[in-house]
């Protein structure tokens, strides 16, 4: 494994604490993007993962229905597009399920995270899609019987570019 990329999270534009509970789950369903994030789920509904590949700054999730996910960081959030699959890589040098693992250094909390797209990309494949979810800390996928895909934008440490962070949650 290569040395651990240093990465923080964007600052948040609100964060809420226990007791502005409401507050904060009334922020989260106005987000504005919200609602094409509706249109998008409902267009995959019920397809299945196929395929997938990555690098640090984007990603496309491709499906049984003919169609791919992209998605990508813009400092601060995420941003997603779906459209017909075009069998065009995001780049030459992606990577898919067998790829190594990367090691991020949250400089924030003084922690190394490992990052194993392969693994998360693997236990989904042939699995349906169930919703699509946005809000300001990110893009969230969600899968049948499987926890939730969460995309976040962070920034790299080294040369200051936007990548996402991925990995699992309930």
């Amino acid at each position: 494994m290569g040395k651990p990329i240093p990465i923080r999270p964007y600052p948040r534009e609100r964060v809420f604490h226990w007791p502005e509970l409401q507050a904060a789950v009334s922020h989260a369903f106005s987000h504005p993007l919200l609602p094409a994030a509706r249109r998008d789920a409902e267009r995959l509904a019920g397809a299945r993962l196929t395929d997938a590949f990555w690098t640090l700054s984007e990603w496309s999730l491709v499906f049984d229905n003919s169609t791919e996910l992209r998605v990508w960081p813009e400092e601060p959030e995420v941003q997603w597009q779906l459209a017909p699959y075009s069998e065009n890589p995001i780049s030459e040098a992606v990577s898919r399920v067998g790829a190594p693992p990367i090691q991020l250094h949250w400089l924030h909390w003084q922690e190394v995270r490992e990052m194993d797209c392969s693994e998360l990309v693997a236990k989904r494949l042939g699995v349906s899609f169930r919703d699509l979810f946005v809000n300001d800390g990110g893009l969230f996928v969600y899968f049948e019987d499987h926890l939730i895909l969460c995309f976040v934008a962070v920034q790299c440490q080294t040369d200051g570019r936007s990548m996402l962070y991925v990995y699992e949650d309930d």
